[in-house]
């Protein structure tokens, strides 16, 4: 497999919605009783091109998934890396691209110092949760709601 990365740009936000389409993700959110505005993921990637890494991934010139991280703070004061989506193309899953994705950001977080990683991942999504246990992922919270 050969796989590249490159640095998102704004004319790739097109391309990072149709995969959130794609995946479901949306329906998953909305299934959960939450409103899933595409508008405002198009304008969170946007913010987000300046301020974190975004990359696009290609495997033979095409582009077939994304990856979303950055450095944050805790409440606490702590660094740690959040990991804020990671999506591959459907047509390309069971490839180890997710894998190789997650080793990868991971790995520029340790050689930047930051030790602590963390994801979201949805309950209902256990395909995912699957493979951030096999990446030695732990469930670290629970984010508990109540609709009133």
């Amino acid at each position: 497999m050969s796989l590249q990365s490159r640095k998102a740009t704004e004319g790739d936000i097109g391309f990072i919605l149709g995969l959130y389409e794609k995946s479901g993700f949306s329906y998953a959110w909305e299934s959960s009783g939450r409103k899933f505005d595409m508008g405002y993921v198009g304008d969170s990637i946007r913010s987000a091109l300046s301020r974190d890494s975004v990359e696009i991934i290609t495997e033979v010139g095409k582009d077939v998934g994304c990856i979303w991280y950055g450095k944050r703070k805790d409440h606490f004061g702590n660094d740690y890396g959040n990991i804020e989506i990671m999506l591959v193309d459907n047509g390309h899953h069971g490839k180890g691209i997710g894998t190789d994705l997650i080793k990868c950001a991971t790995e520029r977080f340790r050689s930047a110092g930051v030790h602590d990683v963390r994801l979201l991942v949805l309950g209902a999504n256990g395909r995912a949760r699957d493979l951030y246990k096999r990446l030695g992922f732990e469930d670290f919270a629970h984010v508990m709601r109540k609709t009133v």
